[in-house]
């Protein structure tokens, strides 16, 4: 096989088709200034556009991820403009560096009109009411640029929302101030809370609800195994239903999911409604984030930054995120090139948020050429290499790069089960969360667009 050009590769490297030529850069570069100049850099779909597709071959491409990173987006931005007006003689009639720094110095600060902390109370729910770090978790969910926790609204939750109380009562209650203690109520149904919880969450709001996230009906004591199965699968699909509706008036609507450990002590009740005492006992429990795409990413930022959010003190055991996107569509650039092989990077940087994990790309990440198998090498949780062979690469071969959106992050299944008695003597048993794999999966088909195929990526290479 002949070499070919690095830049060849890049070049026919497509979204959606085969592609069996490169445009000459200097006119696909006129091009997109003609187009540069009809939009204005105010919003973030316009700067991504500048950092994609604006900039000559020769430099690298740059995702823009962060405005905190503020200097180095002005030298990114200030270096692609700049070779685009000495190249290619252009001036552009607005200043698109300046209104590009200007919105970047403000795109950071994410506006927050209202916050709810919601508490399921139902009976699963007293075991935890002794732990502090259930109760410290609880109390201190809510960053200063929020308003702080003590602007929340706080509402209790068992077999309906109950009225809101004032966030000094219920830390005093979570706390055990005074004697107080949170009133625990029967049993709830997880789809109505959080059809509540989506009520409550107004558009520029966030809301916290915090859960055991157990999938129960009512009366089960009795029922065969399979009636029980049925019952809680219809109860499923109607989770999937309402996050379905919310999805359909509002796009951006997103979700986040954090588990953290604390101690359960007192009467747990199985998946068939059997009461099994418990003493401090690890038990695990949960934070949904909801909201707005910008806001939900913006707390899950924060609490990847560390030491913002008190309650975050505490180790998250587990995350997932499914946070609002556009159209997955894998990304590559060169990393290498060398006598026999090329390494080319596919970024996974337009992709949903859960699916951004190592073991989530080993899993379901798939490149083949022709029909053999590639390796997967440098997986990392946005992207991974691959190395093209020129020896076994032929002109014209096509490669296909897939990803199943349909999968989740491993612990969503080690840390689920559905049976659950054996809790009180199998130490593993006790940390998991019965049916907690089908709802995380309830939640996502219900919220992320085009999670129920696999993205696919086809080209080929030509010299």
């Amino acid at each position: 096989m002949k070499k070919q050009p690095l830049l060849s590769l890049i070049c026919a490297l497509t979204v959606g088709g085969l592609i069996s030529s490169c445009e000459d850069p200097k006119a696909r570069l006129d091009k997109k200034i003609n187009e540069l100049e009809s939009i204005t850099a105010t919003d973030a779909a316009s700067l991504d556009s500048l950092f994609y597709a604006y900039a000559p071959d020769e430099y690298p491409i740059v995702r823009y991820e962060n405005c905190n990173e503020r200097d180095y987006v002005k030298d990114v931005v200030a270096k692609k403009i700049t070779y685009i007006r000495s190249e290619c003689g252009k001036t552009f009639e607005k200043d698109y560096y300046r209104e590009t720094i200007s919105w970047c110095e403000t795109c950071n600060q994410v506006q927050v009109q209202g916050v709810n902390i919601i508490l399921e109370t139902s009976g699963s729910m007293k075991g935890y009411m002794q732990c502090p770090v259930f109760a410290a978790v609880t109390s201190l969910l809510v960053p200063d640029e929020y308003g702080g926790t003590g602007k929340a609204d706080c509402y209790l939750y068992d077999e309906k929302l109950k009225k809101q109380v004032s966030y000094t009562a219920f830390s005093a209650k979570l706390a055990g101030r005074n004697n107080q203690r949170i009133e625990i109520g029967r049993s709830s149904q997880l789809d109505k809370i959080i059809e509540n919880v989506l009520d409550l969450t107004a558009e520029d709001a966030v809301s916290f609800f915090v859960t055991d996230a157990i999938i129960s009906d009512e009366n089960i004591k009795g029922k065969t195994i399979a009636e029980i199965s049925r019952r809680n699968n219809d109860l499923l699909e109607k989770v999937k239903q309402v996050f379905i509706r919310e999805k359909k008036q509002r796009s951006d609507f997103s979700v986040s999911i954090y588990r953290f450990l604390g101690e359960f002590s007192g009467d747990y009740f199985t998946y068939n409604d059997g009461k099994v005492p418990l003493s401090k006992i690890k038990r695990p429990f949960f934070v949904f984030v909801l909201g707005s795409s910008k806001i939900v990413k913006d707390f899950m930022e924060k609490v990847h930054a560390g030491n913002v959010i008190p309650a975050f003190s505490h180790p998250v055991t587990n995350e997932v995120h499914f946070i609002a996107s556009g159209k997955p569509a894998f990304r590559f650039k060169d990393v290498s090139e060398g006598d026999d092989t090329l390494q080319v990077r596919i970024s996974l940087n337009d992709f949903p948020e859960y699916v951004k994990n190592r073991e989530y790309i080993k899993t379901y990440a798939n490149v083949l050429i022709e029909s053999e198998k590639q390796d997967l090498v440098n997986v990392q949780n946005t992207f991974f290499d691959i190395h093209l062979s020129r020896e076994k690469t032929q002109d014209g071969d096509n490669i296909t790069v897939s990803l199943d959106m349909t999968g989740l992050p491993a612990w969503c299944s080690s840390l689920s089960n559905n049976n659950d008695s054996a809790i009180a003597s199998d130490p593993i048993n006790a940390t998991q969360t019965c049916y907690l794999r089908e709802l995380i999966n309830a939640i996502r088909a219900g919220l992320v667009t085009n999670a129920t195929e696999k993205t696919t990526t086809k080209l080929n290479i030509e010299n």
